[in-house]
């Protein structure tokens, strides 16, 4: 074969190519991708959480009520995960399943398990391949967002923070009442200076030792 005649054949490959490829993009046809929604879902750091993607040959409205999107089908349908945040996330080892009429459908599944508590999203790829090949027909990109929360608290660890608060209020209340019944002491020590000096007719600006306020190993009270 000569030079022009090899020339001549590489186009007509090529625009061959092109060709079957147009008419595969233009065989496609509206489907639908359905979604769990995470707000509804009480993701847990440490704890993993199924995440369920379902591709439709054909749209309709879930009757469960849960998040969807339209998408193009009719094709090898592949579905990628991305956690954003600080999470991981573990798919279905088979990523591609087919959806060619409009009665199929096809499901993932992601395992998300968060590591630490805070704002995560996980990004949902849907991409039509062209059959047992790598070429992409078309391919959307949704993103469901949620909050992960921190692990719940053991109910030993919880009654631990509840008697620490209680000591706490305890040691508060005892100490507000030892100040409260030192200053009374203080009060009638000073009454009983002042009867004293009105009786002999001293200086009652010097108090005696038993109308000082009671010290720690001293009882107090009247005598």
């Amino acid at each position: 074969m000569d030079d022009e005649s090899r020339g001549s054949g590489e186009p007509q490959s090529q625009r061959a190519y092109v060709t079957a490829l147009d008419k595969a993009r233009k065989s496609l046809f509206q489907g639908d991708v359905e979604y769990d929604d995470l707000h509804a879902r009480r993701l847990r750091v440490g704890e993993q959480t199924p995440f369920l993607v379902t591709v439709s040959g054909s749209w309709k409205a879930p009757p469960n009520g849960k998040p969807h999107a339209p998408v193009l089908t009719g094709a090898e349908m592949g579905v990628k995960f991305d956690c954003h945040g600080d999470a991981e996330c573990t798919t279905d080892p088979q990523w591609r399943q087919p959806v060619l009429n409009r009665t199929d459908h096809a499901s993932w599944t992601c395992w998300i398990t968060p590591h630490a508590p805070g704002p995560l999203t996980v990004g949902v790829r849907v991409t039509a391949y062209r059959t047992d090949t790598s070429t992409v027909l078309a391919t959307k990109e949704i993103f469901a967002r949620t909050y992960a929360e921190a692990p719940p608290r053991s109910f030993f660890a919880t009654l631990w923070d509840r008697l620490r608060t209680g000591w706490g209020v305890f040691g508060a209340f005892t100490t507000g009442v030892g100040a409260v019944w030192g200053t009374w002491s203080l009060v009638v020590g000073a009454v009983r200076r002042l009867r004293r000096s009105r009786a002999t007719g001293e200086d009652p600006s010097a108090p005696t030792p038993e109308d000082a306020a009671p010290t720690a190993d001293e009882p107090s009270g009247f005598q």
